[in-house]
């Protein structure tokens, strides 16, 4: 049944301030595209882009009241707006462009194309996320908070799971001298065993289950919200431990996971709404606070992948601020830099590299299910993209751990081409707003009814 179209009467402060932003974005535009004209077409897509994403954000905020970043429209408006919309800026206005295309520099005449195709996947995603509500039947309402609406069965499943892969990766951490050596063992030489394989599935490989439901987990244990006073708090402190373990073992991945876990928790497990506002600032205030300390999280990094253990490190702290610089920050814009793997996507698919035709996709889908010892290979015991990142020489060939983070629309092209990108990204689009309503859902069972 056709869901009934919404419309919403916005405060006309709104609509001034959306239409102030696109006047701004426009004549900052015009001014430097008088000041380098030879680069028009790059500064006008990167400023398309940002007027698109304002757009996304304001119809959010408005909605909300906060800038839901959550919501998995606004969050890839902010994620592309990096690479596809700022860093092609600082390109043109550079005089050492190289230093932002270490890997794919011989492509950067390609940088419109990436552009273009940034700007259609994002409005095909939105496109395909507003049809899926307008079809739907069930659409995401305020939660209530009965604990009945989840079985306390499914509670205690989920903090024993939790506690149970915590205690797998303290095992696994101490079988590889992981809390010395941090956790990058070169895998070609790492011998598997019982627990490494076991950990591939639960909790140690970012393809991992953990990796994908953990947040998930966390969120259902609060939203459950069991009055067992000890049982939270036991809970805060697996969370707490969590953090503790990926810190000194420099796992950053496992510190962006339980932070985003703690955003669902407060965007749709929060009882007082008119608090969201306040605790959304202090959630932006250590985001912040993280981005200034990651060149340092990063050197700290490095000193355990070269052997240096925490005693000494911490008694020679000057191997870790020494090294900090105003340099080092730009290593922040690298870490979500998909400029550089987009390039290089498009610039060899299909000259030099033929279309993958779904093969990374089944690749992925391998990497979960073949964990046996006679089904895995060395070289694809890490990440599944791997591979691919050698091919496209975006790591060394005799780097068998580092991968390549693929935006959607770049695995999508990588596979079928340009022409499949508007239509696969409006999928996905489909897909995250049946989970965001699923999310929403003050009952998600009657999802599957």
């Amino acid at each position: 049944m056709m869901g009934q179209i919404r419309f919403y009467n916005y405060p006309i402060k709104s609509y001034f301030f959306l239409f102030l932003t696109i006047v701004i974005f426009s004549i900052s535009s015009f001014i430097l595209i008088l000041y380098n004209p030879d680069n028009a077409e790059i500064i006008l897509l990167s400023f398309l882009y940002f007027c698109l994403a304002s757009f996304i954000i304001w119809e959010n905020y408005n909605k909300k009241h906060i800038i839901e970043f959550t919501h998995p429209i606004v969050f890839y408006s902010f994620l592309w707006s990096i690479p596809f919309g700022i860093i092609p800026l600082f390109i043109v206005f550079t005089k050492e462009p190289q230093t932002y295309l270490p890997k794919s520099y011989m492509y950067i005449d390609l940088i419109p194309t990436s552009q273009i195709i940034a700007i259609v996947s994002l409005l095909f995603l939105y496109l395909g996320f507003k049809f899926y509500n307008l079809i739907s039947p069930y659409r995401s309402s305020e939660k209530t908070f009965d604990k009945k609406t989840w079985n306390n069965y499914l509670f205690y499943f989920t903090l024993f799971l939790m506690l149970f892969l915590i205690i797998l990766e303290i095992l696994y951490l101490i079988e590889r001298n992981a809390f010395i050596l941090g956790y990058v063992e070169d895998l070609s030489e790492h011998k598997p065993s019982v627990l490494s394989y076991f950990l591939a599935l639960f909790g140690y490989d970012r393809i991992s289950i953990f990796y994908l439901v953990g947040p998930l987990l966390i969120t259902l244990i609060h939203f459950s919200y069991n009055q067992n006073k000890i049982l939270r708090y036991i809970l805060f402190i697996l969370v707490l431990f969590n953090i503790f373990i990926s810190f000194i073992s420099a796992q950053k991945e496992r510190i962006a996971l339980t932070l985003i876990a703690i955003f669902f928790y407060f965007y749709y497990y929060t009882r007082d709404k008119n608090k969201l506002q306040k605790k959304e600032n202090i959630i932006i205030i250590f985001i912040f606070a993280f981005l200034i300390l990651f060149p340092y999280f990063n050197e700290y990094r490095l000193a355990l992948n070269l052997g240096m253990d925490l005693e000494f490190i911490l008694r020679n702290p000057d191997l870790i601020f020494e090294n900090i610089n105003l340099e080092s920050f730009s290593y922040i814009f690298q870490r979500f830099d998909h400029l550089n793997t987009t390039l290089s996507v498009i610039g060899q698919t299909p000259t030099f590299i033929d279309y993958k035709m779904g093969i990374t996709y089944l690749k992925g889908l391998e990497a979960l299910l073949l964990v046996l010892p006679f089904t895995r290979k060395s070289e694809d015991f890490g990440l599944f993209n791997n591979t691919f990142a050698r091919e496209y020489n975006l790591v060394e060939p005799f780097d068998y751990y580092s991968g390549i983070t693929l935006p959607q629309f770049a695995e999508i092209y990588m596979n079928l081409g340009f022409y499949a990108v508007p239509l696969g990204m409006f999928l996905i689009g489909i897909l995250y707003s049946y989970i965001y309503n699923l999310i929403n859902s003050s009952n998600p069972k009657v999802v599957y009814n």
